[in-house]
């Protein structure tokens, strides 16, 4: 599955920066730059050939926690793509979506 290496780096990007934190909205600036930056990096190392675009949702867990996330685009179904990864631990609800548009 081609979205499996894309998959695998937004895992790895929330999981580097949120494994083992406890939700503190003065670290959430910080650690929305750190997911994207990872993600950014990672996905642009596994192809030089495409435009990527990320967004990251993080929001504090609570009981009852309910998210609803809708996204579109345009683009050709050929050469493009798209994949979303939702982190979530004990206190952190993490959703990160990342687009990929051929050069």
């Amino acid at each position: 599955d081609a979205s499996a290496r894309p998959q695998a780096a937004m895992e790895q990007a929330c999981a580097k920066t949120l494994d083992g934190k406890l939700y503190d909205a003065k670290y959430h600036a910080r650690w929305t730059d750190a997911i994207l930056d990872s993600m950014n990096d990672a996905l642009t190392a596994l192809s030089p050939n495409f435009k990527f675009m990320c967004s990251c949702l993080l929001i504090q867990k609570r009981s009852p926690s309910n998210i609803a996330t809708e996204t579109v685009a345009y683009w050709n179904a050929k050469t493009d793509g798209f994949v979303h990864h939702k982190y979530e631990s004990r206190t952190v609800v993490c959703v990160v979506h990342a687009f990929g548009c051929a050069i």
